[in-house]
């Protein structure tokens, strides 16, 4: 894709399911960086966190990848408040 991307023509989806249980005020977040070959973050999507969700919701973001992007990081966070366990849960990555 690289050459698309320097052209600034190569869009990328990125859509999950989330949900989170919310007994324990556990929450979760999902960011996707763009990299450059150095490893230099040019842009970011961040869902910030969700916290309190039961049903499962649906979150899609799409942008034009920056000049220079080389690598795609997703990162997928589950924050335990209280109990024992992190409740927070990703679908269809």
């Amino acid at each position: 894709y690289a050459t698309a991307i320097d052209a600034g023509s190569a869009s990328f989806v990125f859509s999950y399911w989330f949900r989170v249980y919310n007994f324990n005020n556990d929450r979760g977040r999902v960011t996707v960086e763009y990299l450059n070959s150095s490893n230099t973050v040019l842009s970011t999507y961040s869902s910030g966190n969700i916290n309190n969700f039961i049903t499962w919701n649906n979150y899609t973001d799409t942008r034009t990848a920056p000049v220079n992007t080389r690598t795609i990081r997703i990162s997928l966070y589950a924050d335990r408040l209280s109990g024992t366990a992190a409740d927070a849960y990703f679908d269809n990555l």
